[in-house]
């Protein structure tokens, strides 16, 4: 898989895909998520993606997908080589000039929003999720922010609303444009730079600036909430983690560091007769966060988190098994070049790679990487990020 850029403004990249196929994947995509939006304009970011996927003129022939994040929205679809050329007209033309005309649409979305919004905040780990990152951040910002919120707001947003906001996603969201075809040709990429300049779109000088919280100190809490079941809880451990500025390294050593801890503390909790602990990562433009979860019994709730900082500790103080490290790294290895044997799975990876690096991470680079991480490498990784200091531990019953 190789990757080439063909403008500057909109950037616009074709990826050569290494297994033969008629299918074409494209996507448009912008770093212009929910932290660009007020308390007051939160959600019409995620009423725009609605919007346009669920336009009919000029989507007729087709299917286009989309989603919205902290800190981007994009927009996919699947074509084939016969119908390239009319369908990149059509998606471009469907997503940077769009009509705001069509209100019957927009009411339809709005329902679909919040119908959307209400039943997944019944969802019980919902709630928990947005305790844990509200706990985690000192005062008040906009990755604290629940998407529930987005309900009051989304009543009063009207067509000239999303057209405002359509204007500064264009101006302000550093659009790039990505393709991934088979054997692409010289015709392909002509096309794809004559479809782009004709959007004529001009870049301004105003920069989004990465939103960067101040990540809170130790804490511990006890929160009851509906919804759980009676005489169990659930324990969630957070600390401040990496963000997708990091190199694949730095992220990939943390992680296997995170795994590891799980391992060798899982070997000691089965003797309690838990079996559910895992790690997880979430990462951002602006921050990350890592932790642990687990849900358990009452009645075992201090002896597994007793098990687990002692298992970061004794982790830390270099009680690696160094075994089962090498395990995982083969393991991930073998995982990295699986994905290479689908063509959805590599472009998936090309698009997150310019998205958040600007640029291809080659399969021979990331194999390097991770051969070359070492017993003192995820010490180190956990002694710097998984600091006493800056503990959360919240149980929710």
């Amino acid at each position: 898989m190789t990757v080439k850029k063909l403008s500057t403004f909109p950037s616009a990249y074709l990826v050569s895909l290494g297994k033969k196929t008629y299918d074409i994947y494209i996507s448009v995509n912008f770093k212009f998520g929910y932290n660009f939006e007020t308390d007051r304009q939160f959600g019409i970011g995620h009423i725009l993606e609605h919007y346009i996927t669920g336009q009919d003129e000029p989507n007729k022939g087709f299917e286009i997908d989309g989603d919205i994040g902290d800190d981007d929205i994009n927009f996919y679809l699947k074509t084939n080589k016969k119908n390239f050329d009319k369908d990149l007209k059509k998606f471009l033309a469907a997503i940077f000039n769009p009509s705001f005309k069509d209100n019957a649409l927009l009411a339809s979305e709005k329902k679909a929003i919040t119908n959307e919004l209400a039943v997944k905040y019944h969802d019980i780990y919902s709630h928990i999720w947005d305790a844990v990152v509200s706990k985690r951040f000192n005062g008040k910002n906009k990755y604290s922010r629940s998407r529930k919120n987005q309900i009051g707001n989304i009543g009063r947003f009207n067509s000239s609303d999303l057209k405002k906001h359509h204007k500064r996603l264009i101006a302000n969201g550093n659009p790039f444009i990505l393709v991934g075809v088979y054997n692409p040709d010289k015709k392909t990429a002509n096309s794809i730079v004559s479809l782009v300049n004709a959007l004529a779109i001009k870049k301004t000088a105003v920069q989004n600036k990465i939103i960067k919280p101040v990540f809170s100190k130790y804490k511990r809490k006890t929160e009851i909430l509906r919804g759980i079941t009676p005489k169990h809880s659930v324990l969630r451990i957070t600390f401040p983690g990496l963000s997708m500025a990091q190199s694949f390294k730095e992220r990939s050593t943390l992680l296997i560091a995170l795994q590891l801890i799980k391992q060798q503390t899982l070997e000691k909790i089965r003797t309690f007769g838990v079996y559910d602990l895992d790690y997880f990562s979430r990462s951002n433009f602006g921050f990350g966060i890592i932790g642990f979860r687990a849900e358990l019994p009452n009645k075992l709730v201090n002896e597994v988190l007793d098990s687990l900082l002692f298992g970061i500790n004794n982790f830390k103080a270099g009680n690696i098994n160094t075994g089962l490290l090498k395990k995982i790294i083969k393991d991930q290895k073998n995982d990295f070049t699986e994905s290479w044997e689908s063509n959805r799975e590599m472009y998936d990876w090309a698009l997150e790679d310019i998205l958040y690096y600007g640029k291809l991470l080659k399969l021979s680079d990331i194999k390097k990487d991770l051969r070359s991480i070492a017993k003192t490498d995820v010490q180190h990784s956990a002694k710097k990020f998984l600091n006493n200091k800056q503990i959360n531990i919240l149980i929710f019953k």
